[in-house]
């Protein structure tokens, strides 16, 4: 059974790796299907949507498939991060394809470095909210995970670097990028808190 699940996660994690780089590289040569918008992994996240929605005071139509996401793993628990998220995705596949946990330099980190994942997101919903009184832009958006992936591939440059750099990184310490630096892994990973508190549980009588 636990085999079992684990080849559905992989097999559903290449569907959605599969489905960014399509999207990533058609978008350029022909018109894509309606239903399948070229920035379709934008769409559904929901730390664009809060943060465009609490710096605009308007919220967008175009964010709905995130506002779903975001109520589903309010109740089911946080499973885009391990099933969903191409970036995720890649990183498991690249410590599958290394054999991560056969390598004797594979390392652990203190549990306080996943602080920094909570500072990025509260500076990211911090200038989003500074933005309503002065048009400062955002720094924080540049540790958006579907930022840095669709810059590396059509930019390149440092974008590319970082994007290795992420990689690399998560070869040595298991998931770190995920662990300890993604904002939005880190609202997804709250949000899925809220069941485990316990407000979806029916009381006593």
């Amino acid at each position: 059974m636990k085999k079992a699940k684990i080849f559905t996660r992989r097999f559903v994690q290449a569907c959605f790796i599969f489905l960014f780089f399509y999207l990533l590289s058609t978008a350029d040569y022909f018109p894509l299907p309606e239903n399948i918008p070229f920035d379709f992994f934008f769409r559904i996240d929901g730390l664009l949507a809060i943060s465009t929605t609490i710096s605009t005071v308007h919220f967008s139509k175009h964010f709905i498939p995130a506002l779903v996401i975001m109520l589903f793993i309010i109740i089911a628990g946080n499973f885009f991060c391990f099933w969903i998220c191409p970036f995720g995705g890649i990183i498991d596949f690249t410590n599958l394809i290394m054999a991560r946990k056969k390598r004797p330099f594979s390392i652990g980190m203190p549990v306080f470095f996943r602080k920094i994942r909570l500072f990025l997101l509260s500076g990211f919903l911090l200038m989003s909210l500074l933005a309503l009184f002065a048009a400062a832009p955002n720094p924080f958006w540049v540790a958006d995970p579907y930022v840095i992936i669709t810059r590396a591939f059509i930019l390149k440059n440092a974008w590319l670097f970082l994007f290795i750099a992420i990689f690399t990184a998560s070869i040595i310490i298991p998931r770190a990028w995920c662990n300890f630096v993604c904002p939005l892994g880190c609202l997804y990973y709250y949000l899925g808190r809220i069941r485990k508190a316990g407000f979806f549980k029916k009381k006593n009588k």
